[in-house]
């Protein structure tokens, strides 16, 4: 068997067919390649997100906590009163956090963020009505309301 005798100008056709075929392989694999980056990148910078929100709002939760101890602790009104005010502030940014957390949740993570926000609110509702009690009856009224969350 003898290849066919092909002239010098079919044969560099054949080439540039070959090298043109390679070359669109080649872009198409860089273009599915970038959609996968792409798509990863996203991935990490919503886990990434999610991370340092998790840090801000335990942060947060902590610094409630301290101030909450301050008014059941408190031996009279006004001193309640200005842990109150403090507890009030990082517990409306908890809720400033949440939501703006909420944007970036995806729609895999969005039945478990739902339930973490709904304990959030629950939090919160509690440490207002700590303020409330504390401030309106007194401190002695404060550490009642912890010890029946206990």
């Amino acid at each position: 068997m003898k290849p066919p005798n092909l002239s010098i100008a079919t044969k560099l056709y054949l080439i540039f067919a070959l090298l043109a075929t390679v070359t669109v392989a080649l872009a198409s694999i860089t273009v599915g390649n970038a959609r996968r980056h792409a798509a990863l990148t996203e991935e990490f910078r919503s886990a990434f997100t999610g991370a340092m929100n998790v840090e801000l709002v335990n942060g947060l939760i902590y610094a409630v906590v301290m101030e909450s101890r301050g008014i059941y602790m408190s031996s009279d009104i006004p001193t309640a009163k200005a842990y109150g005010d403090g507890l009030l502030v990082f517990n409306e940014r908890i809720g400033e956090v949440v939501k703006e957390w909420q944007r970036t949740v995806g729609l895999e993570d969005e039945g478990l963020f739902k339930a973490f926000s709904q304990r959030i609110a629950q939090f919160q509702e509690f440490r207002r009505e700590l303020v409330r009690r504390g401030v309106e009856i007194g401190p002695a009224a404060g550490r009642v309301g912890r010890q029946r969350r206990q």
